[in-house]
């Protein structure tokens, strides 16, 4: 939850961004979020099976004999399914944007061990569906799994949807980055059901009811580093303003850690 905070010091609309890493990354032993894991939870459906018309331009690839509405796959997973250069780079990625004909997709996030995703020319490709993976921002719960080489317990995914929330935050707005939806991982302008007291900014807690509390502001800086992932963009900064001494809910070393949050 981010709610009720003053957000100043900002040159764009301040984000703060849910995302999966497994969606454009295969991290051991979990293996990536690519439509077909046993671990996450997918989409039995093959909406699209095909072969690239020419190489990978970057992260782009055009399709051969495609004639799709611009953006309808945002959000699906484009799989590669054969390497006919030998290529050896990632196997999938989130699609991000499409033309007619063309697709771009994530890279792999800075994991640099591993190649983003390229395509040769007759490359067969698909396109699959994620509709929620492990452990990502939005679920929780389910059944304990633990090991070097875990395997899914029975009934498995059995996980459930919790989604973040933000409201009363100025300007400042909940988005999904890769393998995050608005509407069912997380929710904007609407107070969580069932919430009813404390204050929580980012990842800190302040154990102080709203009568105790003087002011909580977040003051969000945002780099002007176009190369960073929208994610990474925004830095937080907390400034907590602690109760009066009267409220006996400060200790000294409450206060000298306010004090060195502030500067």
């Amino acid at each position: 939850m981010v709610h009720h905070n003053n957000i100043s010091g900002y040159q764009t609309t301040p984000l703060f961004t849910f995302h999966n890493h497994r969606s454009f990354f295969p991290f051991d032993p979990w293996g990536g979020a690519d439509g077909t894991n046993r671990w996450d939870v997918n989409s039995p459906t093959i909406f699209f099976s095909g072969t690239a018309a020419s190489n990978s331009s970057g992260t782009t690839v055009t399709v051969s004999g495609a004639n799709w509405t611009p953006n309808q796959w945002v959000g699906y997973v484009l799989r590669k399914l054969t390497d006919g250069c030998g290529s050896n780079t990632l196997t999938y990625g989130e699609i991000e944007s499409k033309t007619s004909s063309a697709i771009t997709y994530t890279d792999n996030g800075g994991y640099s061990w591993k190649a983003p995703m390229a395509f040769c020319a007759g490359d067969h490709l698909e396109i699959r569906k994620v509709i929620h993976a492990l452990d990502q921002p939005g679920r929780a719960r389910g059944s304990l799994n633990g090991g070097d080489s875990p395997t899914p317990p029975r009934n498995w995914n059995d996980q459930v949807t919790e989604p973040g929330y933000g409201w009363n935050n100025g300007a400042a707005r909940l988005a999904g980055g890769p393998g995050c939806t608005e509407g069912v991982h997380f929710i904007n302008e609407t107070p969580m059901p069932g919430y009813t007291g404390g204050f929580l900014a980012g990842v800190k807690t302040y154990p102080f009811v709203p009568a105790q509390m003087r002011r909580l502001e977040l003051v969000v800086a945002v780099q002007n580093d176009s190369k960073l992932p929208v994610w990474n963009r925004i830095k937080p900064r907390v400034h907590a303003r602690q109760a009066s001494e009267r409220s006996g809910c400060a200790t000294s070393r409450a206060k000298d850690q306010a004090k060195r949050a502030c500067r």
